[in-house]
């Protein structure tokens, strides 16, 4: 067997390693990516979050006037909403696992402990992965679709309209750009954070 065998990480971490890496493999969520890695794709979503902006910016004109607002991307459509929801659970589980790798890093884990930080890894990564990654597609694909054009735009709204469509006037003052600055720098600041998250074994 190589040294990059699946198998032999396997037998690597029920012989020698730590208590977090046994529970980990036996219990935990995702567990085929590290901390490190998980940390990184929570800030890579929280910046795909973020084109929407340029998205925006870059609308026919005719499907521009759909969207509330002067332009789309000053208005607030419910879109922006499910957004905010999908940004605060990627935001949320980067930070859960980060926390996770710094208590790890500054010392082993006892099995109490252990079987704690996994539990908090888990839940980030059902949050992050399940929940927060099918709003985060929903919120770029909801914007992608009208670069189709307007013909696209208009039978996407006549299938989801009133008041609570996508495209709706939404009732928070939080504006395309707005919503773009923040998830860039919250994915920034989580892709920074990665780097010294402590690595945990794949499998």
């Amino acid at each position: 067997m190589s040294q990059d065998d699946p198998d032999d990480e396997i037998s690597r971490i029920l012989t020698r390693g730590s208590e977090f890496e046994r529970l980990r493999l036996v219990g935990g969520v995702f567990t085929g990516l590290s901390l490190r890695q998980k940390v990184r794709l929570h800030g890579l979503t929280l910046v795909a979050l973020s084109l929407v902006y340029p998205i925006a910016l870059v609308l026919p004109p005719a499907v521009g006037r759909l969207f509330p607002g002067p332009r789309p991307a000053l208005g607030s459509p419910n879109v922006v909403v499910l957004g905010c929801f999908a940004a605060l659970t990627q935001a949320f589980a980067g930070t859960l696992t980060w926390l996770v790798g710094r208590r790890l890093a500054r010392a082993d884990a006892d099995a109490v402990t252990a079987r704690r930080l996994v539990a908090l890894e888990s839940i980030g990564s059902v949050v992050g992965f399940g929940t927060g990654g099918i709003a985060a597609a929903l919120t770029l694909g909801f914007f992608l679709v009208n670069l189709a054009g307007i013909g696209t735009a208009q039978a996407l709204r006549g299938a989801l309209a009133g008041a609570r469509g996508p495209y709706a006037p939404s009732q928070i003052a939080v504006s395309v750009r707005a919503f773009a600055v923040v998830t860039l720098f919250a994915g920034l600041c989580l892709l920074v954070a990665a780097r010294r998250t402590a690595e945990s074994p794949s499998r």
